[in-house]
């Protein structure tokens, strides 16, 4: 028996972080999963064609959607008019926006793996797909919490001192300078930074 699953994510338009889960019976419309997927502090959502009317909907009226044009519709747009050159402008710039949810389901797909659903229930596979996406969150959030532990990481007047040996490619003597602001990235890594790449990669 095969069974076919779909996830309905929330997607933070900023930080790129997933912020609801759930997960249906691959025949459930995305529209009637709408008003579950937000949180409340919505001032826009961005949907694909999928949630058109959604806006008719009383569970999910309170932001203002900006929803996708049917490609049917959008195929029809003549470039040859400034009206419909507007319109395919605006399309791009909400497809722009609403690929941000598309991130999370790379990370799980191509990284971790997970491509296909066993038949174990829907309410199993529901708690891996917060799983999941819990560990996507951490993923996508690897790089910029390096970057900020790089450049918060305490420094006095000598650079080498503060540096495993291992990292170091040149004579101390040489490097003996004042702090810089933002380190390189052949600078960046200090022990505890190298510690939480291991973690991440034995997670992946």
């Amino acid at each position: 028996m095969a069974l076919r699953q779909e996830a309905h994510v929330g997607v933070d338009a900023q930080s790129g972080f997933v912020h609801t889960v759930l997960g249906t019976a691959a025949n459930v419309a995305d529209i009637t999963q709408a008003g579950a997927l937000l949180h409340g502090d919505e001032a826009d959502a961005f949907g694909d064609a999928g949630y058109q009317g959604v806006h008719k909907r009383q569970e999910a009226r309170a932001p203002r959607w900006h929803v996708a044009m049917r490609p049917g519709r959008r195929r029809l747009l003549h470039p040859s008019r400034e009206w419909a050159r507007l319109l395919e402008q605006a399309e791009q710039l909400k497809a722009s926006v609403r690929a941000k949810v598309e991130h999370p389901f790379h990370v799980i797909k191509n990284q971790f793996r997970h491509k296909k659903v066993r038949c174990k229930g829907l309410a199993k596979n529901q708690a891996q797909l917060v799983s999941l996406f819990g560990l996507a969150n951490l993923v996508i959030a690897k790089r910029p919490l390096l970057n900020l532990h790089a450049r918060g990481a305490p420094c006095t007047g000598k650079v080498a001192s503060q540096r495993p040996k291992t990292l170091t490619t040149e004579p101390s003597e040489t490097r003996s300078r004042s702090c810089p602001t933002d380190f390189g990235p052949s600078t960046a890594r200090t022990s505890s930074a190298a510690l939480i790449d291991q973690r991440f990669l034995s997670i992946i």
